[in-house]
């Protein structure tokens, strides 16, 4: 069985970590036309303590291929790419947990969601857990995250200052 490290080598050097600046939502990292925050986060609802994006998938490339293939495809193909996408999920969360955690204003999480990034889910696989969403706890190194704590409250919900 690979490693987690071996599952995400391959997307080392494709991941575009999302940044703050001009024409950059400050609330979920997408560009805008020289906004403050896109029209989503201002006319919607906010439902995150925090959150914290990993990359930025740019059409056509690596990153954007697996993760629509993964959504689209079922069968082995599916099942590997899956587990490549969990494997980059592991890796951030080990290196960045605490900073998310500590947007959310909480010491930790219990378990950490990967949901798809629109709201249909794949034709080939049942929905799991929240509209397609799965679930998986943390890495063992940080022992804890859930994008939702208990005591949410919308006033707080902001992008995760990361390290």
């Amino acid at each position: 069985m690979p490693s987690v490290r071996e599952l995400s080598a391959l997307y080392e050097n494709v991941m575009l970590s999302p940044r703050r600046g001009p024409s950059v939502c400050g609330t979920c990292f997408n560009f805008t036309d020289g906004y403050t925050r896109c029209y989503a986060c201002d006319h919607g609802r906010l439902v995150l303590d925090a959150m914290a994006p990993i990359s930025y998938s740019v059409a056509r490339e690596q990153l954007h291929h697996a993760l629509a293939s993964y959504k689209r495809l079922d069968g082995d193909v599916a099942r590997r790419l899956g587990a490549s996408l969990a494997a980059i999920l592991w890796r951030f969360l080990s290196e960045h947990e605490r900073c998310l955690a500590h947007a959310a204003g909480t010491a930790g999480f219990e378990l950490a969601i990967r949901s798809p990034g629109s709201s249909a889910s794949s034709p080939h696989r049942p929905a799991t857990g929240t509209s397609g969403c799965s679930a998986a706890p943390t890495p063992p190194s940080s022992r804890a995250c859930s994008a939702r704590r208990s005591s949410w409250s919308p006033h707080r919900s902001r992008a995760a200052p990361c390290c």
